[in-house]
C-alpha cells in the first residue's frame, strides 16, 4: 500500500492546503481504515484535520445524517471516503457550490486504485480541454460499440466538466480518482441502445456485462435483465430511469478493475449514467447515480468522429 508520506504529497498538490484551512476527512464503517490512511497523509501536511465517521448509507447519492452536512459545510476542504457516494448528494452541492469549501468524494474506493491517483492531473487537463472544446460546440453526440451499444443524444447549451484532478480553487469539486470528460444530455432527446461493458463494484454487481437497455426520449423504458439491481432501482426509486451522464475517461494510469468510481475514468472508455444530474447542468433529481461502462467506443460530434476504439483523434 502507498506511504502515507507519498499519498500526503499527492494530497498537497491536489487540494494545495493553506495555514489554518480546516481539513476534514469523512469515512463510515466499512472504509474507516482507508479513511485513517488519507487522515494520517493529510496530517503530514497539517494539524487542522478531522476525521469524522458516519453510519453507512443504503445507495448512492442518499443524504448523509445532518451532523455529516453541518461539517462539510464549515470546512475549507474535505476528502469523503464512504461505500456509497456524496457526490450528487444536496450536502455536497451546498457544501461546495454555497459554501466554496473545496473537496473530493471517493466512493467505495479499495487500496489497489492509489496508482491511479498519480496520473498527472496537468496531462488530464490537456487532453480534457481537447474534448471540452468540441463538446461545447457540438449539438448532437452519437456513441456506438462493437457490444451493440448505439445511442444518439442532443449536448447542445450543456455545461462541460472536466475532472483532473486538481481542487485548489475555492468551491472545485470532483473524484479520487479524476480523470473523466462529462456532461449532462438533454434531457428528453436520448435515444437509442446502451449495452453495458462494467456496471459493477466489487462483488455488487448492478448490471452483469452484455445488459441491454433501450433509451427513448431520454429514459430507459426497457432492461433485458429484469432482475438486476439497476432494474429494481427503475421499478422502484424516482427518475432513476433518467439518462443523466455521458462521460469519457481520460486517465491513462487507471485500469479496469470492477469498481465503478475508477472504471468510469479509465483512458479509452466512456460512460453513462442513469438517475440524478441536477448536481452538474440538468434539471433532474434523483437518489440514485449509477454509471455503466462501455469499453473502445466510438464517438462522433456533429458528424465528426472524435473517438475510435477508444483512442481519441483530436
Amino acid at each position: 500500500m502507498m506511504d502515507e508520506k507519498i499519498l500526503g504529497k499527492t494530497l498537497a498538490y491536489v487540494f494545495k492546503p493553506k495555514e489554518r484551512e480546516r481539513i476534514l476527512v469523512i469515512s463510515d464503517y466499512e472504509k474507516q481504515k482507508l479513511g485513517k490512511k488519507f487522515f494520517r497523509a493529510f496530517r503530514t501536511l497539517s494539524e487542522n484535520v478531522f476525521f469524522l465517521v458516519m453510519p453507512p448509507l443504503c445507495q448512492h447519492g442518499e443524504e448523509p445524517e445532518s451532523l455529516v452536512a453541518e461539517a462539510m459545510k464549515n470546512c475549507d476542504i474535505f476528502l469523503a471516503i464512504t461505500k456509497y457516494s456524496l457526490t450528487h448528494t444536496r450536502a455536497r452541492i451546498y457544501a461546495t457550490k454555497v459554501k466554496k469549501a473545496r473537496g473530493a468524494t471517493l466512493p467505495n474506493f479499495v487500496p489497489k486504485m492509489l496508482p491511479s491517483l498519480l496520473e498527472n492531473p496537468l496531462e488530464m487537463r490537456k487532453l480534457g480541454l481537447k474534448l471540452k472544446r468540441v463538446l461545447s460546440k457540438g449539438r448532437k453526440a452519437l456513441v456506438k460499440a462493437k457490444n451493440g451499444t448505439q445511442i444518439e443524444f442532443s449536448i447542445e447549451d450543456r455545461v462541460i466538466d472536466i475532472d483532473e484532478g486538481l481542487y485548489d480553487r475555492k468551491g472545485s469539486f470532483g473524484n479520487l480518482p479524476a480523470g473523466e470528460v462529462c456532461l449532462a444530455p438533454k434531457e428528453g432527446t436520448a435515444n437509442g441502445i446502451i449495452v453495458i461493458d462494467s456496471m459493477k463494484e466489487g462483488k455488487e454487481v448492478y448490471a452483469r456485462k452484455g445488459t441491454k437497455i433501450k433509451v427513448k426520449d431520454g429514459m430507459a423504458i426497457e432492461i433485458d435483465d429484469k432482475k438486476s439491481k439497476l432494474a429494481r432501482f427503475f421499478e422502484k426509486v424516482e427518475n432513476a430511469r433518467n439518462l443523466a451522464e455521458f462521460g469519457i475517461g481520460i486517465n491513462r494510469k487507471a485500469k479496469l478493475i470492477g469498481y465503478i468510481l475508477q472504471d468510469e475514468k479509465v483512458y479509452g472508455t466512456c460512460h453513462f449514467a442513469f438517475g440524478d444530474n441536477s448536481s452538474f447542468g440538468g434539471k433532474i433529481k434523483s437518489e440514485i447515480h449509477l454509471d455503466g461502462i462501455i469499453v473502445k467506443p466510438d464517438i462522433w460530434i456533429d458528424g465528426k468522429l472524435i473517438m475510435k476504439d477508444g483512442r481519441v483523434l483530436i
